[in-house]
């Protein structure tokens, strides 16, 4: 059975407050409870799982490898979820995907041996795909291919229009089609650039 990074990192005591997670919105559904107030019963206790507690409060540590991995994973979700008519998610993790994959590019620059900048990791952690390009070097690369590949240029246009902020928006299925063409196209797409450079 394929494991999450995070069961890979905290075992079964993530997989134990997932499927109460599921399980408490199964429940709960139909009865007006607002999404935050359907999580919180859903956490588990700190004394239950004390590591649960990290996942969800803290940054998990992940390798380039992974964060690659994550990327693609995210496409697939994406593509499954726009099939099943899920709109609004499919162009959410769309763009999470692109963030994933610039921040496997940030990873590739880190080296072992170099003493740990505070400063650069708070920037890091963003979910702006604008400055996540310029974190990862490659905002040269990027500006160059937009002159020489006019329909790379539209795509990155409509890819870096993209948020955190759109998981609470509702998007129609020819948004969610327009984002997953340009983040997958196989010769133009921003996937495609990142994966040269992750």
């Amino acid at each position: 059975m394929r494991m999450s990074v995070a069961q890979r990192h905290f075992g079964n005591s993530y997989g134990n407050a997932a499927d109460r997670f599921s399980e408490n919105r199964q429940n709960s559904r139909g009865n007006g409870l607002e999404p935050h107030r359907e999580m919180a019963g859903a956490w588990p206790a700190p004394k239950e799982v004390d590591s649960f507690r990290y996942f969800y409060y803290l940054h998990v540590p992940m390798n380039r490898t992974e964060l690659q991995n994550l990327a693609e994973e995210r496409l697939v979700d994406s593509e499954l979820l726009l099939a099943h008519a899920r709109y609004g998610a499919a162009y959410y993790l769309a763009g999470y995907a692109v963030e994933c994959g610039l921040k496997a590019c940030i990873a590739r620059l880190t080296k072992a041996e170099d003493f740990y900048d505070k400063l650069r990791a708070r920037k890091i952690f963003t979910h702006d795909l604008e400055e996540l390009v310029v974190h990862a070097h490659l905002g040269d690369v990027f500006a160059q291919t937009c002159k020489k590949n006019a329909q790379f240029a539209i795509n990155w246009a409509r890819v870096s229009s993209w948020t955190e902020e759109s998981r609470y928006d509702v998007r129609t299925k020819q948004e969610a089609e327009v984002l997953m063409i340009a983040v997958r196209d196989p010769i133009h797409g921003v996937m495609q650039c990142i994966r040269q450079y992750w």
